[in-house]
């Protein structure tokens, strides 16, 4: 099925890539851009150590940068295409490629190839669209990075990221037209963790044959714009059974696989005037923990957010709340919340800061409670 929906596809994009006559007329276009971004993070907690060993220094220095190429056209049957290399140029990361992908849209809706998110993640609609100018993104952004996480931190942290989200994995992706305000989409991956490899390993613990859902609508009512949205994202898991030897002559199998992707949430947001609120509800389920563990181990979050933007000023406070069911009959729980403004000077270039407070608590092991507080000033320069 999945090697017809592949051929298929195939086939479609090339007869219309090669629609109307044999030869296209129009030259296309090539623009290169990226941007530059100098952050100082500093925080406070309770837990002031690195993976339970060395101390943390408490501040630190952060670059990010990426150089993007975008290549556009448009076929003489009037399609029009769009090329994107995105590479990142930090030190520690030279020539990763993070996303390279291939768009072409018509009337008849919006195909993406390549390693570029999903319908299950750009068709999500929540707190993200009231404070993603705000500072580094709020809840969607990366104040975690300030903090130490470990046991039941980085499970919270993993609930707190706005699943779902296939991320950049190779994938073929399909948006409708839109119409009246509704337009649906699906994603389809081969494996999760294969991003632009010929064919992915099929047994590393991660999730194969994963598929994207998402529906939103987008309209402007009276003088609100108004946005609700619905995702879900599923896949299988790749870990099949495990074998453990008894002794030199006796080996037994138990089938433990692990649990399969299903992961779904529901947002909206509203925007009046220099005002925008948003809101919206994650379940993560429990994929990738084994069946054999008892009681579930499901993650669910919840996040809300407003957002104001005036001239060069942009203002954003967002909430996110996550908890994460313990196997051993409890429940973990985090709260994080972030203020963050932006002012744009002109020519591209911009500073910006977050102030961030998170308080985690841990149902059956009170040492891993962690608590604390940072703030994150950068500057930003696109281009």
């Amino acid at each position: 099925m999945n090697k017809l929906l592949l051929g298929t596809t195939a086939l479609v994009g090339a007869s219309l890539l090669m629609a109307g006559s044999a030869y296209a007329q129009a030259k296309p276009t090539v623009k290169v851009g990226g941007y530059f971004k100098f952050e100082v993070l500093a925080s406070d907690q309770d837990e002031e150590e690195l993976n339970g060993a060395s101390p943390n220094r408490g501040y630190a220095f952060v670059t990010d940068s990426e150089v993007t190429v975008t290549g556009s056209g448009k076929t003489d049957a009037g399609m029009k295409w769009t090329a994107r290399v995105e590479i990142e140029t930090d030190t520690n990361a030279t020539g990763n490629t993070d996303e390279a992908w291939l768009r072409l849209s018509g009337s008849w809706g919006q195909v993406n190839l390549g390693n570029e998110d999903g319908a299950e993640d750009l068709m999500q609609h929540n707190a993200k669209n009231a404070v993603g100018g705000a500072g580094d993104g709020g809840v969607d952004g990366d104040f975690y990075d300030a903090f130490h996480w470990d046991s039941v931190n980085s499970r919270f942290i993993a609930g707190a990221k706005l699943e779902p989200d296939s991320g950049d994995d190779t994938k073929i992706t399909y948006f409708t037209p839109r119409v009246g305000g509704l337009q649906a989409g699906v994603s389809f991956t081969p494996d999760l963790g294969s991003a632009g490899r010929k064919q992915g390993p099929d047994n590393n613990g991660d999730f194969e044959s994963a598929w994207g859902f998402g529906v939103n609508f987008v309209q402007k009512i009276g003088g609100a714009k108004v946005s609700v949205s619905g995702v879900a994202h599923i896949a299988e898991s790749e870990v099949k059974k495990t074998v453990t030897v008894i002794n030199s002559n006796t080996s037994t199998t138990s089938f433990s696989r692990a649990e399969d992707l299903r992961a779904w949430a529901v947002g909206a947001a509203v925007g009046y005037g220099n005002w925008t609120v948003g809101a919206g509800y994650t379940d993560s389920g429990d994929g990738g923990e084994s069946k054999t563990i008892i009681g579930d181990d499901d993650s669910t979050s919840w996040n809300a957010g407003i957002g104001y933007s005036q001239g060069p000023v942009k203002l954003g406070l967002s909430w996110i709340h996550v908890e994460v069911e313990d196997p051993a009959g409890g429940e973990d729980e985090g709260d994080a919340v972030i203020l963050g403004a932006t002012y744009s000077l002109g020519g591209g270039a911009s500073v910006y800061g977050d102030f961030f407070w998170f308080d985690t608590d841990s149902a059956n092991t009170p040492a891993d409670d962690n608590e604390g507080v940072g703030f994150l000033i950068g500057t930003a320069v696109k281009f």
